[in-house]
């Protein structure tokens, strides 16, 4: 009864490590939903530069723009310094455009807030708490890998069934896509001028929060 056990039977272990692993990072990304807030000053701000590498696995080079920033924060009583790199994927006209105006909108001595891990302050985030879409995505994605599997491995079902239950399985990913919640706007204030982001602030204040996230705000020196 059982068809292609050394086929569907791996698939149906890679799934459940796909379900594990995507629910372990939605759960590790909503932690930062609670972190706390501390205020920060940019104490550098380098030039934009280009980053060329080796895609690991490949003989394919990758360029990069990126620009270096560094800030220092006061948490737990104790200042704390960290960097950022912003970084754009490819080297356009219109990204170096973004990459320049993101320099200029932060320059040294900008004040701002960030969220930090109570546990271990060092752990910082200006972008906004993090997203827990793709693990909701590759967690339904594992699951529906491992159904699939195990249907074909036990009953064996013809190509239209196989068919159908393929389109249920994307369908149900990119249900998990949509219904994931993430209450935050996108971009964070920290892509944003530090007019539009003071703007966002202020339209942001009935916006629901979760517990313990504090509203965030932005001010010039």
């Amino acid at each position: 009864m059982l068809a292609d056990t050394g086929i569907w039977l791996p698939i149906i272990v890679i799934g459940a490590m796909l379900v594990g692993g995507g629910r372990a990072y939605a759960r590790f990304a909503k932690q930062s939903w609670n972190w706390a807030v501390a205020d920060a000053v940019i104490t550098k701000i380098g030039k934009l530069s280009m980053r060329t590498h080796l895609i690991s696995g490949s003989n394919r080079w990758d360029t990069s723009l990126n620009v270096h920033l560094e800030y220092l924060y006061t948490a737990g009583g104790e200042q704390w310094k960290n960097e950022h790199i912003a970084r754009w994927r490819s080297t356009g006209r219109k990204e170096i455009h973004e990459a320049e105006e993101f320099r200029l909108n932060n320059p040294v001595g900008k004040r701002f807030q960030l969220l930090f891990n109570p546990n271990n302050p060092f752990d910082s985030l200006l972008n906004g708490p993090r997203d827990p879409t793709a693990g909701s995505v590759i967690a339904t994605f594992g699951l529906a890998m491992a159904i699939i599997a195990l249907i074909n491995w036990i009953f064996d079902p013809p190509g239209v069934v196989q068919i159908v239950l393929l389109a249920g399985g994307l369908a149900a990913c990119a249900g998990a896509f949509a219904l994931t919640n993430y209450p935050f706007e996108r971009p964070w204030w920290f892509e944003k001028s530090e007019e539009e982001a003071e703007k966002f602030m202020q339209e942001s204040v009935s916006m629901k929060q979760p517990d313990g996230f504090h509203q965030f705000r932005t001010w010039s020196d």
